[in-house]
């Protein structure tokens, strides 16, 4: 049994070695072309640098964050000087703190009705037949909003009912909706379904990529907005 077992394993192990030498043999003959090989050069040369233009400036602003200098012209990769003043702003300034949650508060508002009001604002919209509807899409685009007459000026709402009016995302929605197959609407009337129901119960679930796409574009843009909130 003995024997037998050991000629087993020495079996397969000259099959391994003959399995290995082969592909040796294979390696060799078998070669990318030139041009594959320039391409896959490249390809890493450009993701390098890509890393390095995101890598660079987040160490230019972690050691201008613990440097004494006020101008980051002349902080590089190390802090000038070394001190924890901006972070003990961070800590101990009240306005810091309701600063981000104006950010936060507004993010949520703009990012869940804004997408609530122009998914409704553009299922009609996106309706062949649907009357007057480049007229009303005209007035989306061309929009202007007088918050002192409305007493919002100088509040959150000013900033959050502004950016609930994202004519982009309408946009999308709009197309989106012209491209749902219209025997699934069609079958849906035929069974007595309202447009309220049409709306909520098949077009929204029908509807979660576009959601999905325009809710982010939404918290990253409205979570990065400074000019808005500045007027």
């Amino acid at each position: 049994m003995q024997l037998v077992r050991n000629s087993y394993i020495g079996g397969y192990g000259n099959m391994t070695n003959l399995f290995k030498l082969r592909k040796k043999r294979l390696k060799k003959i078998i070669k990318k072309p030139i041009g594959d090989q320039v391409l896959d050069v490249l390809n890493i040369a450009f993701l390098i640098f890509f890393c390095l233009l995101i890598i660079i400036p987040l160490l230019n602003l972690i050691a201008f964050a613990f440097s004494t200098v006020t101008s980051n012209s002349k902080v590089t990769f190390l802090p000038v000087g070394f001190t924890f003043d901006m972070f003990n702003y961070v800590v101990h300034e009240s306005s810091f703190w309701r600063s981000l949650l104006n950010s936060v508060i507004i993010t949520l508002f703009v990012t869940v009705f804004s997408n609530l009001f122009m998914a409704m604002a553009a299922y009609p919209l996106s309706k062949q037949d649907f009357p007057f509807k480049n007229i009303i899409l005209i007035f989306f685009v061309i929009t202007m909003l007088f918050l002192r007459g409305l007493g919002l000026y100088g509040t959150i709402w000013a900033v959050i009912i502004i950016s609930i009016n994202n004519v982009f995302n309408l946009l999308l929605y709009k197309s989106f909706f012209e491209g749902l197959p219209k025997e699934t609407i069609e079958a849906a009337e035929v069974d007595g379904v309202n447009n309220f129901q049409m709306f909520y119960k098949i077009v929204l679930p029908m509807s979660l990529p576009v959601f999905a796409s325009c809710a982010f574009f939404s918290i990253v843009g409205t979570w990065n907005s400074y000019s808005g909130a500045l007027m």
